[in-house]
Protein backbone atom coordinates (compact mmCIF):
# COMPACT_ATOMS: atom_id res chain seq x y z
CA UNK A 1 0.00 0.00 0.00
CA UNK A 2 1.30 3.44 -0.94
CA UNK A 3 2.18 5.57 2.06
CA UNK A 4 2.74 9.14 0.90
CA UNK A 5 4.01 10.17 4.32
CA UNK A 6 7.14 8.08 3.71
CA UNK A 7 8.03 10.11 0.62
CA UNK A 8 7.24 13.38 2.39
CA UNK A 9 9.39 12.41 5.37
CA UNK A 10 12.41 11.58 3.20
CA UNK A 11 12.41 14.44 0.68
CA UNK A 12 11.96 18.20 0.79
CA UNK A 13 9.42 18.79 -1.95
CA UNK A 14 8.63 22.24 -3.34
CA UNK A 15 5.46 21.07 -5.07
CA UNK A 16 3.70 17.98 -6.31
CA UNK A 17 2.75 17.55 -9.95
CA UNK A 18 0.23 15.07 -11.29
CA UNK A 19 -0.07 13.78 -14.84
CA UNK A 20 -3.03 11.95 -16.31
CA UNK A 21 -5.07 12.09 -13.11
CA UNK A 22 -8.62 10.92 -13.65
CA UNK A 23 -11.16 13.45 -12.40
CA UNK A 24 -12.71 10.81 -10.14
CA UNK A 25 -9.46 10.20 -8.23
CA UNK A 26 -8.02 13.70 -8.52
CA UNK A 27 -9.34 14.84 -5.10
CA UNK A 28 -7.59 11.88 -3.43
CA UNK A 29 -4.32 12.54 -5.26
CA UNK A 30 -4.46 16.25 -4.47
CA UNK A 31 -5.31 15.66 -0.80
CA UNK A 32 -1.86 14.43 0.25
CA UNK A 33 0.18 17.45 -0.86
CA UNK A 34 -2.53 19.84 0.34
CA UNK A 35 -2.43 18.30 3.82
CA UNK A 36 1.38 18.65 3.79
CA UNK A 37 1.14 22.32 2.81
CA UNK A 38 2.54 21.72 -0.68
CA UNK A 39 1.10 23.15 -3.88
CA UNK A 40 -0.32 20.66 -6.36
CA UNK A 41 -0.68 21.16 -10.08
CA UNK A 42 -1.78 19.08 -13.01
CA UNK A 43 0.88 18.88 -15.69
CA UNK A 44 1.23 17.68 -19.24
CA UNK A 45 3.65 14.80 -19.84
CA UNK A 46 6.40 17.08 -21.19
CA UNK A 47 6.15 19.17 -18.01
CA UNK A 48 6.96 16.18 -15.85
CA UNK A 49 10.61 16.31 -16.95
CA UNK A 50 11.33 19.08 -14.47
CA UNK A 51 10.71 16.79 -11.49
CA UNK A 52 13.42 15.31 -9.32
CA UNK A 53 11.36 12.39 -8.02
CA UNK A 54 8.74 10.33 -9.84
CA UNK A 55 6.26 8.22 -7.91
CA UNK A 56 3.95 6.01 -9.93
CA UNK A 57 0.51 5.19 -8.57
CA UNK A 58 -1.61 2.67 -10.43
CA UNK A 59 -4.95 1.09 -9.75
CA UNK A 60 -5.31 -2.64 -9.64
Amino acid sequence: MFQPSVALENHDFEKVMGWKCHLVVLPNVEKVPNEAGLPFELAELDGMGVGDVIISITSA
